[in-house]
């Protein structure tokens, strides 16, 4: 559904994403993200990341009139639609927009019936706890497994 949803994107916000592979940090090349595209704003290069869950293949993601969300990672704060700071996809863009030098992420959840796209910015704070822990689990567990 990835390649759909990328199509419904590309539509709605009016860019073609330059899908890209692998990419891996040239200054830490321990670390790397694999972001389902690249595009232009005004603001320069942004990140997408698109998710399709599945549980919401044909239905809702979120209602705007309850301000209630169907999947757990989307939750409303203030009234507006963020991605929960305490799930994975947050840190995984964060890591993204870190290894790939961009200040913000387009996340597209995509359904048949809905999608809706929340910007994420990059978030300084996050990353200069958690790269550093990246790094240590990288070198102290990591590596000595590979090594054995």
């Amino acid at each position: 559904m990835e390649p759909e949803a990328r199509r419904d994107f590309e539509r709605k916000v009016g860019t073609a994403v330059t899908q890209v592979g692998l990419v891996i940090s040239p200054f830490q090349p321990w670390l790397c993200a694999s972001p389902d595209g690249l595009f232009e704003t005004s603001s320069g290069v942004t990140l997408l990341e698109i998710k399709c869950p599945y549980s919401r293949k044909d239905d809702t993601i979120i209602d705007h009139v309850s301000q209630q969300s169907y999947v757990n990672y989307i939750v409303y704060e203030d009234g507006s639609l963020k991605v929960a700071r305490s799930h994975q996809y947050y840190c995984q863009m964060q890591v993204a927009m870190y290894v790939t030098n961009t200040k913000e992420c387009f996340f597209f959840v995509y359904s048949r019936k809905q999608s809706i796209i929340v910007v994420v910015e990059r978030d300084e704070d996050f990353l200069s706890v958690n790269i550093p822990k990246l790094e240590s689990f990288f070198y102290l567990f990591y590596m000595k497994q590979l090594m054995k």
